[in-house]
This record gives C-alpha cells, sequence and structure tokens, in this order.
C-alpha cells in the first residue's frame, strides 16, 4: 500500500473510514519531492464550498490548501507560482494525498489556470442563481459591505446593468477575459450566475482536456455522503465509510435579509437569470428545478 504523507495528516479533524489499500491517484508532480494542487473547487460565494471543502478535509487522502481560497490567479498584481505551491501541504509523487482549493472567483479566470494547471480537476457547484444572489446579498449585509438599509433592489440592480452593458461590448462568452475584467469587482456578483457562459468558456478553453465534475448545491448539501462518494470516483481515490457522519451547515446566513419587500422584487432576479438558465439546460442536456415566478414554483 502506498503511504500517506504524515505531515499531510497533521492537525485534521475526526477523518472518514477508508477500508482495504487506499487507491493510487496519477498526480501531476513537476519534482518528485512536490506535486501540483490535484483539483480545484469551482463555485461562487453561497453554493456550498466552504461546506465540500469542510467535508472532504475529512477523507484522509485530501487536504485543502492552508487558506481555503489562496486567490492567486486573480491576483494583482500577479504572483509568483511558487508562492501559490507553498500554500498546499507538500506532496510527493510517492506518497497517496492530494491537494486543493477552494477560491470562489477561480470560476471567472479560466484562462489564467490553464496556464499553470493544465491537468487538474475541477468540481463545479451550480445553484439557482437568483436564490445564490439573494444570499450574497444576505451574506454582505452581514460583513456590513452594505449600509443596512440596502434592498435587495438597490443591492442588484446595478450589479445587472454593468453586466448588461459589458455583455453588449463583449459578449459573455467570446470575449470571456475582457469581460471579466470589464466587470470589475462588485458586479462579478451577477455575473457568478451565469453559468452557461462560464462553463462555455471553460470548454472553449481547455477543450478535450477539461475534467470536470458538476453539482448542484442540493446535491452538496442534501444528499452529502452520496454526492462525496460521486467525488472520490472522479477523483480516482478510495471511497470513505460517511455512515454516521453530521453534515452541518457552513457560514450560514445568520442575518434575518429576507423579508416581503426583497422577496417582492426576486421575480424580476428570477426573469433576468431566465434565458442563461434554460441555455444552461440546453448545453447540459439536464433540467434545473430554477423557476422564474413564485407561480411557477408551485406547479
Amino acid at each position: 500500500m502506498m503511504h500517506l504523507s504524515c505531515s499531510c495528516l497533521a492537525g485534521r479533524g475526526v477523518p472518514c473510514e477508508i477500508t482495504g489499500q487506499y487507491q493510487i491517484p496519477k498526480k501531476s508532480c513537476p519534482t518528485p519531492n512536490r506535486c501540483l494542487p490535484y483539483f480545484v473547487i469551482l463555485g461562487p460565494p453561497k453554493t456550498g464550498t466552504s461546506f465540500l471543502t469542510h467535508h472532504l478535509n475529512r477523507h484522509p487522502q485530501i487536504m485543502s490548501s492552508f487558506t481555503k481560497e489562496p486567490g492567486f490567479f486573480d491576483s494583482r498584481p500577479p504572483l509568483n507560482f511558487s508562492w501559490y505551491l507553498e500554500q498546499f501541504p507538500t506532496t510527493t509523487a510517492s506518497d497517496a494525498v492530494v491537494t486543493f482549493e477552494a477560491t470562489s472567483r477561480n470560476l471567472l479566470y479560466p484562462h489564467i489556470i490553464k496556464d499553470h494547471l493544465p491537468d487538474a480537476r475541477f468540481i463545479l457547484i451550480l445553484r439557482d442563481p437568483a436564490e445564490r444572489l439573494y444570499s450574497h446579498y444576505g451574506m454582505s449585509l452581514r460583513r456590513t459591505d452594505l449600509d443596512p438599509k440596502t434592498t435587495l433592489q438597490q443591492f442588484t440592480t446595478p450589479l445587472h446593468n454593468t453586466y448588461v452593458s459589458c455583455e453588449r461590448k463583449f459578449g459573455a462568452t467570446r470575449l470571456f477575459p475582457e469581460m471579466v475584467s470589464c466587470l470589475y469587482r462588485y458586479p462579478k456578483i451577477y455575473f457568478f450566475g451565469c453559468y452557461d457562459a462560464i462553463i462555455k468558456a471553460w470548454r472553449n478553453i481547455f477543450r478535450q482536456n477539461l475534467k470536470l465534475l458538476i453539482l448542484t448545491h442540493e446535491e452538496v448539501t442534501e444528499d452529502t455522503a452520496a454526492t462525496l462518494d460521486r467525488i472520490t470516483d472522479f477523483l480516482e481515490v478510495s471511497r470513505c465509510n460517511w455512515e454516521g457522519s453530521n453534515f452541518t451547515a457552513v457560514n450560514k446566513n445568520m442575518l434575518a435579509y429576507r423579508n416581503a419587500e426583497n422577496d417582492k422584487f426576486m421575480p424580476t432576479v428570477r426573469h433576468w437569470y431566465r434565458h442563461g438558465n434554460r441555455e444552461l439546460e440546453l448545453l447540459l442536456q439536464r433540467k434545473f428545478d430554477w423557476k422564474t415566478s413564485p407561480k411557477e414554483r408551485k406547479r
């Protein structure tokens, strides 16, 4: 059996249990004593990335970066790649441990990630984009990024208007890096939910080399054990026994941001994302239960 790296296992929480021999993944290792991050969790804020990171870290073969979001690929000015590698536990070609990170903004930088991690695997978490934006609004209130009197309409309308302006100039997929640059920081919050354009860009940039597992927020948070099995199969590492695990929420919004005034504006937010959601279903040949109005959700 291939050994696990002792340094990687230091400070771990209660791990899940692997029975039998460890399945050894094929890693990309520039030197015998240093391997690249094996996979990256993609998903904007409020999709379950922290939740998934927490529970994957319980797997004896899987270790996250020291900070969940190193923020390397969108750093300005660019950081040295050697700095990036130092943000991960050291793994070698001879051990069974793989590393990963989960910077939410990575979703928007496939053109940069390909240059540094061309053989990595990616896990993308999708959540109803209108609900995700609503939750992001609540997170911004909790972090005091916003005046507490700011309504959902006041928060989202400028984001949407900036997106429309940039999309007219560059096209969400055709000139993807230019589109992302046009959006600056906060308007990207809206673009995070334009999954069809983002997935098309990833496919266009990585071509046949894209190793991408697409999950939904509901699968991650409501059917966690089965989803973790899907992930370990995708990563080609050993399955764990998750029986008896307590899958609790992480980074849950505790602030009461949902109210009648904000709820009343949600049909507009859903309408904004309607076309993109339809394109996503065609792209993935998969139906999502993301309705455009409360009336439709009752059907």
